[in-house]
């Protein structure tokens, strides 16, 4: 078990272990590191998250794919339907608005028809970004949550917990990098 004396310690610590960083010595940082200032701008890439919650004792259910003609394994491998199939990209935060996520899948034809769906989306919503592959998941009853960290320029590290899918959109891009403001009325 392991205990901090102060908040901050230990938000340092759950930012350094999502980072890969190797165990710091008790000394102050120094006044003049400016890579802690250093906002990320995407999400970490599945490999490290997968690796993440493996060194944490968790377990990750899903499937990455990077290829299409995987799917039908990826299916059997993740069990009963209904599926979510999800972009993995590390330049895509809010899926819903790129419109790189799809549920209750419940064939083969259904999931080629998402994969396809959802290539589409992300070319025309998130032009540039780097798809990684999609995301199979069997959908469980229960409650979707989010967990985050980032390095806030005013507040230093923070931690995001709490509802996730589609009630994450309710931060308005607090724990991600802002999304341009929609133009009102001509404005």
């Amino acid at each position: 078990m392991v205990n901090f004396a102060f908040p901050k310690d230990a938000v340092e610590a759950l930012d350094d272990l999502a980072r890969g960083l190797p165990k710091k010595e008790t000394a102050p940082k120094a006044a003049t590191d400016q890579s802690a200032k250093k906002p990320s701008s995407s999400m970490m890439s599945f490999a490290k998250t997968q690796n993440l919650f493996t060194a944490s004792g968790l377990d990750l259910p899903a499937i990455l794919v990077k290829e299409k003609k995987n799917l039908l394994w990826a299916m059997k491998v993740a069990g009963k339907e209904p599926y979510t199939l999800k972009a993995m990209s590390p330049d895509i935060i809010h899926k819903t608005d790129a419109g790189a996520v799809k549920l209750n899948i419940r064939s083969v034809s259904e999931m080629h028809a998402a994969w396809d769906e959802i290539e589409k989306n992300v070319r025309k919503n998130k032009p540039g970004a780097v798809l990684e592959g999609m995301l199979v998941q069997t959908m469980e009853p229960g409650k979707e949550i989010i967990v985050g960290m980032k390095r806030d320029p005013l507040f230093g590290p923070t931690i995001l917990f709490g509802l996730g899918g589609i009630f994450t959109e309710a931060f308005e891009g607090h724990f991600a990098p802002h999304r341009p403001s929609q133009q009102r009325n001509g404005s």
